[in-house]
């Protein structure tokens, strides 16, 4: 067999970060986990390169264990992260712990390296543990090493561009066998894009289960589309030609950010700056994009070396006068609901007070709760300024620049001290603001549906008087379908002689599976299987499925379809999707219930009978009658726009006999004998002995007698039979039985005669 590729889920940890500023990373050095350099230096080192954990406590406690190998001096056999020394050595199997003379039949070099999956969660120290995810409804859920929990979008891409980035160029090896790359990035996957529709999914909660997941999970969709702030910065410094400006620092992302035409470069860029929290600083090595927020300080500086200043001490501390302080932000932003209309958030101090308010606008797309965060950070940052202090530094510290950020060993507590200015050469003066850490937004928006208005929707209303079906107890009513769109969650049915008298009887909580026919239907045979005929039917919503024949007898795939004369009640078997959304049903059990068989045209109404539909219950009194049905979404009264009436007559189907079968006439001397079976609509199915059972008060049927289409004789009789003697042939059929016919109808109590049967009696003569 030819292998082409060596393939790799890659979920390897690029950080070991904590909150704080006392663990092993930040005191190396680095500022924040969002740090490409930080990141990419991981690639190739750190957990599972030069080191790991033994255990749990190691881990909480940062005792790092380094990965060697003993005798052999191979410790990449156990450096996961070590895709370079794996791929270019040769391979030796250890067994029980020896390492083999020969090696494997792997040839160093020979073969590409995907990673098939790659990617980061969008979760706080999401770098820690990349491999991880969160789901309530799973037992494997958890949150990465250390992390809060909270979302971070940023932490995602810039675990990804680290590493798509490191393994670009001279650090991806050139294989001497096949000349290629050691990494085959081209064919390398990022875990993961769906391919559901955005922001459907995950808005969708009635759809799809996992919307939820969404938000810390691994999901590129809805955040590919986000840009990283300092990309912004950048494309705009590029475009008046600032070049050369270093944006690398800075952390936050968009997913929209609008520039007015006319709009100066300078003045965005402060608008960015005022939101996001950094300033454009010179220094030696060219422009730069400094942010406010510090967690830590890299730079010590003790009081004792500071020098004395010609107009006062070597250092000091101010506080801004209280009644200059900022006590509210109120920002305007695009709101991210589709239609992009101006919004506005306020953040509110501690103590809040009518003057220190500072109005601020972005015109970036942000949710409330988004937009809130970005105000509070400000103002966070913009209280934190308050403070100040003033020092002269020595020769010594000569390398540090306006921006750099600093701690001392005088003055507040851990407090962390931003240059805001220095000026001088071998002594240097200085003037410091605070700075406050922790409030930096690295998230995009929550996702939203459109929250664009929609017309009201009058809903569909479709009432049937229809046969029981197998095993459903008497309703005594109609069944109700209805169906709306957007669907209101449920509609209130209320009833009654005439408008004034409705009273509410029944709810449907489901849409029904409602729609009509496409081509016309042809006529079948009542409870016979058709095989000539075929439904199709375009649905306003729903679909339908397949189902075996023994299924569909006992009473899946059922729907309804208006004909001319009443509803007809049939089964399928096979439902097919056709390209232009229409269905076509086949395998058709017609006439179910002995409802009509004779068809429906174009455009005839089609209902599928499942439990979206409800009994509508109506009162004895109103049976034959007109009835005013209203359909009324929650909320709603009974005379909106957006009801329906209906007009309909309940002539109780449920109730009407069936038509007798295999009614049989023949001469026995001079007199005819007309005889038949009859049937049942209520637990008829028990064929195991006997007939079925009566489901009528008393056994009666009607019978009339016909000499062609006139009507010569009706009678009533209480059994399946009659006899007309030789006389009362005579008396009926004066010129003998060449158009006489005979029809059969069984009688209930409540309904009056059923469905007749028709005999004819022209072949007797």
């Amino acid at each position: 067999m030819e292998i082409d590729f060596i393939g790799i889920d890659w979920y390897a940890p690029l950080s070991d970060w904590r909150d704080g500023t006392a663990h092993l990373d930040a005191l190396s050095g680095t500022n924040s986990i969002h740090d490409r350099d930080y990141l990419k230096s991981n690639v190739e080192g750190g957990e599972g390169y030069d080191w790991y954990y033994a255990s749990s406590a190691d881990r909480d406690a940062q005792l790092r264990t380094p990965i060697t190998d003993g005798a052999y001096a191979e410790p990449w056999v156990y450096r996961y992260k070590d895709l370079r020394s794996w791929w270019s050595e040769p391979h030796h199997d250890r067994i029980a712990g020896v390492r083999q003379t020969s090696p494997t039949g792997w040839v160093p070099q020979s073969k590409p390296v995907r990673l098939v999956e790659l990617g980061c969660p969008a979760v706080d120290k999401g770098a820690n543990q990349p491999n991880v995810f969160i789901d309530p409804k799973s037992s494997e859920s958890t949150p990465p090493y250390h992390s809060t929990g909270a979302r971070d979008d940023l932490i995602q891409r810039r675990y990804i561009e680290a590493l798509l980035a490191y393994w670009q160029g001279a650090s991806n090896p050139v294989s001497s066998v096949y000349a290629g790359p050691m990494l085959d990035l081209a064919h390398s996957h990022v875990w993961t894009w769906d391919a559901r529709p955005f922001p459907e999914f995950p808005t969708r909660d009635d759809v799809w289960s996992d919307g939820t997941n969404w938000r810390l999970g691994h999901w590129l969709t809805g955040r590919a589309g986000q840009s990283s702030v300092g990309e912004i910065v950048g494309d705009i410094a590029a475009q008046v030609g600032l070049d050369d400006l270093d944006t690398t620092k800075l952390e936050g992302v968009l997913a929209g950010y609008v520039i007015n035409a006319g709009a100066r470069a300078r003045d965005e860029i402060e608008r960015l700056g005022a939101v996001f929290g950094f300033d454009i600083v010179d220094r030696a090595s060219g422009p730069v994009c400094v942010p406010h927020l510090k967690d830590s300080a890299p730079v010590m500086v003790p009081a004792q070396s500071l020098t004395v200043r010609d107009n006062g001490p070597g250092l000091s501390f101010g506080q801004e006068a209280k009644d200059t302080h900022p006590t509210e932000v109120r920002l305007q932003f695009a709101a991210d609901d589709g239609d992009y209309r101006p919004a506005s958030v306020s953040a509110l101090g501690l103590e809040h007070e009518i003057e220190g308010v500072i109005e601020m606008a972005l015109n970036g797309l942000a949710d409330r709760d988004l937009a809130t965060r970005w105000a509070r950070g400000a103002l966070s940052r913009m209280q934190a300024e308050t403070r100040t202090a003033a020092l002269s530094l020595p020769p010594s510290f000569g390398a540090l620049e306006a921006g750099d950020c600093i701690s001392l060993d005088a003055g507040p507590d851990g407090a962390v001290w931003c240059l805001a200015s220095a000026e001088g050469t071998e002594t240097r003066d200085c003037e410091l603001v605070g700075t406050r850490g922790g409030l930096n937004v690295t998230t995009g928006p929550q996702p939203e549906g459109s929250a664009a208005p929609r017309p009201p929707s009058r809903p569909v209303l479709i009432l049937l008087d229809l046969p029981l079906r197998a095993g459903e107890p008497a309703r005594n009513g109609f069944l109700a379908a209805g169906w709306s769109d957007p669907w209101p969650g449920k509609l209130t049915l209320h009833a009654g002689s005439d408008p004034d008298a409705l009273t509410a009887r029944a709810e449907i909580t489901a849409p029904a599976f409602t729609g009509q026919l496409e081509a016309d239907l042809g006529s079948g045979q009542e409870g016979r299987w058709d095989k000539a005929n075929a439904v199709k039917v375009r649905l306003k919503n729903g679909a339908f499925s397949n189902a075996t024949q023994t299924r569909v007898l006992n009473g899946a795939n059922l729907i309804a379809v208006a004909t001319a004369q009443a509803w007809e009640v049939l089964s399928f078997t096979n439902a097919q999707l056709e390209p232009d959304g229409s269905w076509t049903l086949t395998g058709l059990l017609r006439g179910l219930g002995g409802t009509p068989v004779s068809g429906a045209g174009v455009g005839a109404k089609v209902v599928l009978l499942d439990e979206a539909c409800v009994t509508l219950p109506v009162h004895d009194h109103e049976v034959g009658t007109d009835l005013t049905v209203v359909a009324v979404p929650p909320g709603k009264p009974i005379n909106d726009v957006s009801v329906r009436t209906v007009s309909a007559r309940y002539d109780s189907a449920e109730y009407r006999p069936l038509s007798p079968v295999h009614v049989e006439a023949a001469l026995s001397g001079a007199d005819l004998q007309v005889s038949w079976i009859r049937r049942a609509r209520v637990d008829a199915d028990a064929w195991a002995y006997g007939d079925v059972a009566l489901d009528e008060a008393r056994e009666a049927y009607q019978v009339v007698w016909f000499d062609g289409e006139v009507e010569v004789s009706r009678s009533e009789v209480d059994a399946p039979a009659i006899t007309l003697t030789a006389a009362q042939l005579a008396t009926l059929y004066t010129s003998g039985l060449s158009a006489a016919a005979v029809e059969v109808a069984q009688i209930s109590d409540r309904f009056g005669p059923g469905a007749v049967a028709r005999c004819d009696l022209s072949g007797l003569s």
